[in-house]
C-alpha cells in the first residue's frame, strides 16, 4: 500500500493575487467525494477580464459561472473569502499561477 503525502499548506496571501488561475482539489474516498474548483481570469469581448467559477466532480467539465468583474474595488476581498472557505472544506490548492 502505498502512503499518501498531504501537500504542504499554501499562504492565503500567496494565491489570493493569482493572475491567471488557481486550482482546487477535495479527495474523499470514504464519502466517494473527488471534486475540484478553479478561479480563473477570463477575457471578454470588450477587452477587460472577469473572474470566473468553474467547480464539479473530477474528471468532468463541471459548471460555470461568471463571479465577479475585475474592476470592482472589493475583487480581492472577494476572492480571499471565496479560497479561504475552500481551504476550509478540506480543499487543497493543486496548481496557480
Amino acid at each position: 500500500m502505498t502512503e499518501q503525502r498531504q501537500p504542504e499548506a499554501v499562504p492565503l496571501d500567496a494565491v489570493v493575487v493569482f493572475t491567471q488561475y488557481i486550482h482546487f482539489v477535495s479527495h474523499d474516498p470514504t464519502k466517494n467525494r473527488h471534486r475540484f474548483y478553479l478561479l480563473s481570469w477570463q477575457p471578454t469581448l470588450d477587452g477587460t477580464r472577469v473572474r470566473m467559477c468553474t467547480w464539479g466532480r473530477l474528471g468532468t467539465q463541471g459548471r460555470a459561472r461568471v463571479l465577479c468583474a475585475a474592476h470592482q474595488p472589493n475583487a480581492q476581498e472577494i476572492i480571499a473569502r471565496i479560497i479561504r472557505r475552500r481551504l476550509q472544506r478540506g480543499y487543497q490548492v493543486t496548481a496557480w499561477q
